[in-house]
């Protein structure tokens, strides 16, 4: 089992195709790209790979664009068990 990680969205395009992952976590808040471009972006580059999308954002503006980006999921930091 690996489990890589990256400091940039930059960095992540790079090293995800390499690692070839099961997954991506990506956080909207990145330095360089944000995390929905990173999404798209793997969307073309890695079609299969699926891509759950955390973030302190609670608004259901960047859950629906981070679905609509490509991710499978998106999930706020924070949320407790019983709120799922």
């Amino acid at each position: 089992c690996y489990c890589g990680d990256a400091a940039s969205a930059e960095e992540a395009l790079v090293r995800i195709p390499e690692a070839q992952p099961d997954l991506v976590i990506a956080d909207i808040a990145l330095g360089g790209l944000n995390g929905l471009e990173l999404v798209k972006r793997l969307g073309a580059l890695c079609p299969d790979l699926p891509v759950l999308v955390v973030s302190l954002h609670d608004e259901g503006s960047y859950a629906d664009r981070a679905l609509r980006a490509g991710a499978r999921g998106y999930l706020m930091k924070g949320q407790s068990d019983s709120a799922v």
